[in-house]
């Protein structure tokens, strides 16, 4: 399950340990996307080794049907869970609901 991410401005943290990329961060309209869902957001931090994703800044998370946006979006893309803080969904039905989410 790939995610494709694209974004404004991007800084990489560099491990000279390991010699591997570790962690990423994006800012400036942050748009994210897999097979199932979509992100968006104004900043990212991307941890790649354990493979999690922190949305921030208005995050918003999209799949064909349902709606979901809070204060952090944090997206564990091992076992394709997402965690967000004070979360509010639009659902099919259009109703505005306040839940934790997993996708």
């Amino acid at each position: 399950n790939e995610l494709y991410i694209s974004a404004g401005q991007i800084r990489f943290q560099f491990s000279p340990v390991t010699s591997r990329i570790e962690n990423v961060f994006m800012a400036g309209k942050v748009f994210g996307t897999d097979k199932v869902r979509t992100f968006t957001s104004e900043k990212l931090r991307a941890d790649l080794i354990n493979k999690k994703y922190l949305f921030s800044g208005a995050p918003r998370m999209s799949d064909s049907v349902n709606h979901v946006f809070g204060d952090e979006i944090l997206y564990d893309q091992t076992l394709s869970k997402a965690q967000v803080s004070n979360a509010k969904a639009k659902t099919k039905s259009s109703e505005l609901k306040r839940f934790d989410i997993s996708f």
